[in-house]
């Protein structure tokens, strides 16, 4: 069957394959913008193409059978339809890019213990009905975007083994999780993976964890309330968590790798009180600016801090300040806008 052999077909509503068919491919756009209400697909089917179902707004259900062959489901494949649920067959690889973008009724996604899912892709999972998701431990990637603008989405549960080493770029942005544990191999949350997630309270990495980068924006808007930063975190990128109205409380390992505390990190949150590591040797520009709460701030012995940009630590409510002995450098307006401070002291060997 060529592509969009059926496109367009508006009359077309259902479509029945012999029980003979030899046919191994649903080509691209094969039956996209009909008016089919429910498919099966044969077993013997492995790939299903670019928009082959996209566009079908009557389309309501997809059923495979327990011995389905399909291995990948393309981009666009299933893209606005009106499917509410669906069981993927164990031999599924890859999810395409889109595929099942938007589709505003789907509630319920099913993967088998045995599955062997290796690539979510980009966007896969945009603007569905899904409310919790529980990725394969086959899975080695889940592309930027794939759960985003998932308003009913409240739970996300990865596999103890999971293979995933990062969590992409706006993976979860502006969904309803409510909290979420990261997995110990995760070494990268991607920008904007979690902003705007008006409800997630409460974020937990396990002991062992190995995350080094929490990227620009990762948690910006978000409700988280208080946060453990583990130990070979080196960087927090810039507005990471800003805008956090009420994330009081951060906690660094003791034996924290973090070196660089980016722009507007924890800018506009509700911290009281900050330990800065002895490992951190920059606190860039609006890093703890308006955080109208924050008071003490705080220095590990050993401080390798050298720089403290621009209005750092603007609009606080500092009151008192210990300059660490290897700072070359205080910003303009660092504590600026606040009458709180009354005593900074720099110690003797000051650089």
């Amino acid at each position: 069957i060529e592509e969009s052999s059926f496109s367009n077909c508006d009359h077309l509503t259902s479509v029945t394959f012999s029980k003979g068919s030899k046919l191994v491919t649903i080509e691209k756009n094969t039956f996209s913008y009909t008016s089919l209400e429910k498919i099966i697909i044969p077993y013997q089917i492995t790939h299903i193409k670019e928009g082959a179902f996209s566009c079908c707004k009557q389309l309501k259900s997809v059923e495979f059978p327990k011995n389905s062959k399909l291995e990948i489901i393309d981009k666009d494949a299933f893209s606005k339809t009106l499917i509410e649920e669906i069981s993927f067959p164990a031999q599924v690889r890859v999810i395409g890019e889109r595929a099942f973008n938007e589709c505003y009724n789907l509630s319920s996604i099913e993967f088998p213990q045995n599955s062997k899912l290796r690539s979510i892709c980009k966007e896969a999972f945009y603007k569905t009905s899904l409310s919790k998701v529980m990725i394969p431990s086959s899975v080695t990637q889940v592309g930027e975007g794939c759960f985003s603008y998932c308003d009913c989405l409240k739970t996300v549960r990865f596999s103890p083994d999971t293979k995933l080493d990062s969590i992409e770029s706006r993976m979860f942005f502006s969904s309803s999780i409510q909290r979420i544990t990261i997995p110990s191999n995760i070494k990268r949350i991607g920008a904007y993976a979690f902003s705007v997630c008006e409800k997630l309270t409460a974020v937990e990495f396990t002991s062992n964890s190995k995350l080094q980068v929490i990227g620009k924006h990762a948690f910006s808007c978000s409700a988280i309330e208080s946060i453990s930063i583990p130990s070979h975190v080196h960087s927090i990128e810039e507005c990471a968590f800003v805008s956090c109205e009420n994330l009081n409380a951060i906690k660094f390992a003791q034996d924290s790798e973090l070196a660089n505390i980016e722009k507007d990190a924890f800018s506009y949150t509700s911290i009281v009180r900050i330990i800065i590591p002895s490992s951190v040797v920059k606190i860039g520009e609006y890093s703890f600016a308006c955080c109208e709460e924050l008071k003490n701030v705080d220095f590990a012995k050993n401080s390798n801090l050298t720089i403290i940009e621009r209005e750092a630590f603007a609009s606080s409510s500092i009151v008192k300040f210990s300059v660490p002995p290897k700072v070359t450098q205080i910003g303009e307006y660092a504590f600026s806008d606040r009458e709180n401070l009354k005593s900074v002291d720099f110690p003797t060997e000051c650089k």
